[in-house]
């Protein structure tokens, strides 16, 4: 089943709160048979582990990893997916690399 890798921190949740869409596309990507996985440099830490996962819980989220992201000054990948603050673009946006790499594997 593919995989999609999430950033915790400015894309799925900032100032105590779910940025607009986020959950919605988590839901989606589980929803359409992709493997979810958080990314974090706070799930290195036993306490900030907790904290995510007591957030994806609380949403109702279930079956998604947890990573430890590194700490780094930018993140280079030619998967990448770029989030510009618009949740519904970044859904299409993987789930459309999803249809193509589920067409070509």
């Amino acid at each position: 089943m593919p995989r999609v890798c999430v950033d915790w921190d400015g894309t799925l949740w900032a100032d105590g709160d779910w940025l607009p869409g986020a959950l919605v596309a988590l839901q989606t990507f589980q929803h359409e048979g992709l493997r979810v996985c958080v990314l974090s440099a706070r799930a290195g830490f036993d306490e900030g582990a907790a904290q995510i996962v007591r957030e994806l819980e609380l949403a109702g989220l279930q079956g998604v990893e947890l990573a430890v992201k590194p700490d780094a000054i930018a993140y280079v990948d030619n998967l990448g997916v770029a989030f510009a603050g618009d949740w519904y673009r970044t859904i299409a946006d993987v789930l459309e690399r999803a249809g193509q790499r589920k067409a070509v594997g």
